[in-house]
C-alpha cells in the first residue's frame, strides 16, 4: 500500500516504521544486555541430542517467557526443523554445494543461509548477495518485505556480526513470532552456536 502502514495501529506498526525508513536494528527493548548474539554466538566444543540443548538453555538465559517458549518447543520436535517444504529444498540444496561454499568451515554463514532462506521473498532478495564464503548483508534492498521476513534478516544478520540488536524479549513476544518461526529462529541460534555439522548429527537439519 503505497504511502500507507498496513500495520498501523497494531502491536507491529513499530516494526512497519522501521523497515520503511530501512532502520538497521528492532526497536529498543528493556533489559538491553539481554542480546541474542550473547547466548549463541560463542566457542563450544559441547554437543547432545536437542533435548538436551534445550534444557541446558533453560538454565542459560534468565528470561521466564524465552523459557516457556523453549518447553513449548520441545514438544513440537522430531527431525529437521525448517519453516516448510520450500526451505527445506532450499537449504539443503545449499547443502549440497558445501564444497564449494563456506557452511562447515563458518557456522555464522551456514545460520546467516538458514535464516535467509526460511523465507521465499526474502531469499529472492538475499541470494545475489551471497558469495561462496561471505553474507553481503549492506546489499540485500528489503523493500516490500513483510514482518516475518524482516526478523528473519535482522536475526541473520546479528548473529553474522554480533550486532546485539535482537533481543531474546524480541523472540520470546508472541505477537511478533508465531510458534513455527520461533523455532526456526532457535534452530538459527543453534546453528550459529555448534555449526552445520554437528547440528546435522543430532538430526536439527
Amino acid at each position: 500500500m503505497p504511502g500507507g502502514r498496513f500495520l498501523s495501529g497494531s502491536s507491529l506498526g513499530v516494526f512497519e516504521t522501521l523497515m520503511q525508513e530501512s532502520q538497521p536494528c528492532l526497536p529498543d527493548r528493556k533489559d538491553q544486555e539481554m542480546a541474542v548474539s550473547c547466548f549463541f554466538c560463542r566457542d563450544t566444543e559441547k554437543i547432545s541430542g536437542y533435548q538436551k540443548i534445550l534444557k541446558e538453555l533453560q538454565f542459560r538465559i534468565p528470561d521466564p517467557q524465552f523459557i516457556d517458549r523453549i518447553e513449548e518447543a520441545g514438544t513440537r520436535l522430531g527431525g529437521p526443523i525448517y519453516r516448510n517444504r520450500e526451505h527445506e529444498e532450499r537449504y539443503k540444496g545449499l547443502i549440497g554445494h558445501r564444497q564449494l561454499l563456506a557452511l562447515d568451515q563458518k557456522a555464522s554463514y551456514a545460520s546467516a543461509l538458514y535464516l535467509l532462506s526460511a523465507d521465499g521473498y526474502l531469499w529472492g532478495k538475499a541470494r545475489d548477495a551471497i558469495t561462496m564464503s561471505q553474507v553481503l548483508f549492506p546489499d540485500i534492498q528489503l523493500g516490500g518485505i513483510n514482518v516475518k521476513g524482516y526478523i528473519l534478516y535482522h536475526l541473520a544478520k546479528d548473529l553474522y556480526y554480533r550486532a546485539g540488536c535482537v533481543k531474546v524479549s524480541d523472540l520470546s513476544d508472541r505477537s511478533l513470532v508465531d510458534p513455527g518461526l520461533f523455532i526456526v529462529l532457535l534452530t538459527g541460534c543453534l546453528l550459529r552456536e555448534y555449526g552445520l555439522e554437528r547440528m546435522e548429527q543430532i538430526g536439527m537439519v
